[in-house]
């Protein structure tokens, strides 16, 4: 990932100029000047130096809204994008909803749910997958360029359907998509209540490689497997993503459905036909909506629960409490 301003023409080479985007990705501070003699503006591109201020004030702007941190965003910006001005974002004419949610929180479940009402809900801003395969699939280069050719690959059937952790918005920022057709859009937000289940529940698709019921394992897990850091760690990112989200849906004052996957998988049918509605589909076009079954099923097991409950007395311990939780 580069970041540069395309619209700035002054720039100049030097032998030997150390690369700052690498820097600027691991989230160092940038020298006063580079070798080459350039203010601390400029960004160093490999052997060229070009104005940055663009840049800066962007991600200031996104760590305002969305407060995730610079680093993370350079950081997953998919090769070989440049970042250089916003676009143009995308057309009208069809349908745009969003699924803001963080890793199991339950969103395979109410994707695929979806599907009863015409939706095809899938990451399609996934740096490491589908948002990679539109960069080089288009040969783009610069973000200014990158709307129409997403567009093109996220619209099915007429809507644009995708699901996204807090990072995916900046993306839609940097297409020019947000703040210009913010009003076209609706959201869910998806959210797990036990926060606990959740972690557990990625800490083991993590270690087998299982994210669905249908994708074979990797490899078998057992209690010994068992690690309260890495609970902890996956619990305390879940949380943080989600006050992204929260704090987004809050500044902007978002139509947003609310869906709490707990109560989710006691009363799908009513919630996701809610959900629909909502999105703007005419429930009447849907007569077959009701008999829709979901290919994903639990995968939770006794494992998860003896982690659960392991985590939940080792918490207590480590607070130094004799506490109990019922």
């Amino acid at each position: 990932m580069e970041w540069i301003s395309r619209s700035q023409e002054n720039h100049h080479k030097t032998p030997g100029a150390f690369d700052c985007a690498a820097l600027n990705c691991r989230g160092m501070r940038m020298p006063e000047t580079s070798p080459c003699g350039c203010p601390a503006s400029y960004v160093q591109i490999g052997d060229i130096c070009k104005q940055g201020e663009y840049m800066e004030d962007f991600l200031k702007e996104m760590r305002e809204i969305v407060g995730l941190p610079e680093p993370a965003i350079a950081r997953n910006m998919p090769d070989p994008l440049t970042f250089d001005t916003q676009g143009q974002g995308f057309r009208d004419g069809f349908m745009k909803s969003a699924i803001l949610c963080t890793a199991r929180s339950g969103s395979s479940l109410l994707s695929v749910a979806l599907e009863a009402y015409g939706f095809q809900f899938r990451e399609y801003l996934n740096t490491g997958d589908l948002l990679k395969r539109v960069v080089q699939n288009a040969g783009v280069t610069y973000t200014s360029d990158l709307a129409r050719p997403f567009e093109e690959f996220a619209t099915q059937d007429g809507r644009m359907s995708i699901k996204m952790p807090p990072l995916g918005l900046v993306f839609l920022f940097m297409m020019g998509e947000f703040p210009k057709n913010l009003d076209r859009w609706r959201f869910v937000y998806l959210r797990r209540q036990n926060l606990v289940r959740q972690a557990i529940s990625g800490a083991v698709a993590r270690r087998t490689g299982q994210w669905t019921h249908v994708m074979a394992a990797r490899s078998e897990i057992s209690d010994d497997d068992y690690s309260f850091e890495e609970i902890l760690r996956i619990l305390n990112s879940a949380n943080q993503e989600n006050r992204m989200i929260e704090r987004f849906i809050g500044m902007l004052g978002l139509p947003v459905y609310n869906v709490i996957y707990e109560e989710f998988v006691t009363n799908q049918k009513a919630v996701l036909a809610e959900i629909a509605s909502f999105f703007g589909c005419d429930l009447n076009d849907y007569p077959e909506a009701a008999n829709h079954k979901p290919w994903i099923e639990r995968q939770s097991t006794d494992l998860n629960k003896r982690w659960e409950d392991r985590f939940r007395e080792d918490l207590l311990k480590r607070l130094g409490t004799e506490a109990t939780i019922a």
